[in-house]
């Protein structure tokens, strides 16, 4: 069925054939903390299904196809939500913050558009987690239309999570028009990330979708808590702000030196802050050796120019510093060749790292190659500055 055309009744769901309620009673449910790695604070608790071993099922993907065959799953999958609620409500004699429940999509797209896995009113937020590793001849793919899936659950008040999201039917396109409130990256993309650099890739190009730097910053830390932060700041052309906002979001990474900001704002523009006096300024604060004497044309780019100058550099660590947070690094890369390299030097910029990727391979032009992502499902998105990317109609 369509999910734009559900049925719009109040009514909940029936209740499972008796054979099947029989099956749902020799189950139990046991609730795992959900804990926020950043604070170390229990987030909501996870209902998980046992109880197997009474049963003809191997386990809850066994159990969910088969309801799926005997064309019962959405009042299974209800009743389960159910009985969830209830053990929650037992267990502890506390509700929790949040409640995360499993959901097949195929069972969402079949349920009234007006049903609602409901908690009494002191109860806790519900947290439908959208399975995706699911099997069964159609793959568990759904039919419908799974935004529209989870924009009704959203103005219903019920939270959504995409679970063991890059091993199903959801795309990227999924994960940024949806917006879920929790995505759960499958332990593929996890497991060995350290030392799989297209792992690490694609997950970077995954965050590109949250659509600001400080989300970006927060959802490559929730999945990979335990990694310093690289933060690309000049994407929105907002350098020293995106900057310290990031800094004031991970302060304990930014105090311990796990955190660094990274310069690669194109040479179409200034840094945020500065424009051509207000570069010469900086360097006559921190180096006025620099610029003294004679200077052509490229050199005065590389100390007080448009992109990532000298003064730039010394601009973002005054900014940084002036706001409590002397121990961030600060790498830069566009066009460092060893020519700019030597003026950074002779400014003794406070540079920690240096990015040297499109110089490598200069003397080799056949072989030279640089990427950006300029689309996001049809909306046209760079940095600022990189404009002229976009494919003229």
């Amino acid at each position: 069925m369509d999910a734009m055309n559900l049925p719009r009744v109040a009514t909940p769901p029936g209740e499972p054939p008796p054979a099947w309620a029989r099956i749902l009673d020799s189950l139990h449910h046991t609730f795992l903390p959900v804990v926020k790695m950043r604070t170390g604070r229990v987030h909501g608790v996870e209902a998980v299904l046992g109880g197997f071993e009474h049963t003809p099922f191997a386990d809850a993907a066994d159990l969910i196809e088969s309801a799926d065959a005997e064309g019962c799953l959405a009042a299974v999958q209800a009743a389960l939500h159910r009985r969830a609620i209830d053990a929650c409500r037992r267990d502890g004699g506390r509700w929790p913050d949040r409640l995360f429940l499993n959901i097949d999509v195929r069972a969402l797209e079949r349920l009234p558009a007006t049903w609602r896995p409901t908690a009494p009113a002191a109860g806790p937020i519900v947290v439908l987690e959208i399975a995706q590793r699911v099997g069964g001849p159609a793959g568990g793919r759904p039919t419908g239309d799974v935004e529209t899936l989870i924009q009704r659950l959203r103005d219903g008040g019920v939270g959504v999570g995409l679970d063991d999201f890059g091993s199903g039917f959801a795309g990227p396109r999924l994960l940024y028009v949806a917006q879920p409130d929790y995505v759960k990256i499958d332990s593929f993309f996890i497991a060995g990330i350290d030392r799989d650099l297209r792992k690490r890739a694609i997950v970077h190009a995954l965050i590109g979708y949250a659509g600001s730097t400080v989300r970006a910053a927060e959802m490559f830390h929730e999945t990979f808590p335990n990694l310093g932060l690289t933060v690309l700041v000049d994407y929105f052309g907002r350098e020293v702000s995106d900057g310290l906002e990031v800094c004031r979001r991970f302060p304990e990474l930014a105090a311990s030196g796990k955190l660094s900001v990274r310069l690669d704002t194109p040479g179409g523009r200034f840094v945020e802050g500065l424009d051509p006096p207000g570069s010469y300024a900086v360097l006559e604060r921190h180096a006025p050796h620099s610029i003294r004497g004679y200077r052509d044309e490229t050199q005065l780019r590389y100390l007080i120019g448009t992109g990532v100058s000298a003064a730039a550099v010394y601009h973002m660590r005054e900014k940084l510093d002036d706001a409590g947070f002397p121990a961030v690094k600060i790498v830069v890369s566009s066009g460092f060749n060893p020519a700019k390299c030597h003026v950074m030097a002779e400014a003794n910029a406070p540079i920690d790292i240096i990015g040297t990727g499109s110089y490598l391979p200069e003397r080799w032009t056949e072989t030279y190659a640089t990427a950006d992502i300029i689309e996001y499902d049809g909306e046209k998105r760079v940095k600022v500055g990189r404009e002229f990317l976009f494919r003229k109609d």
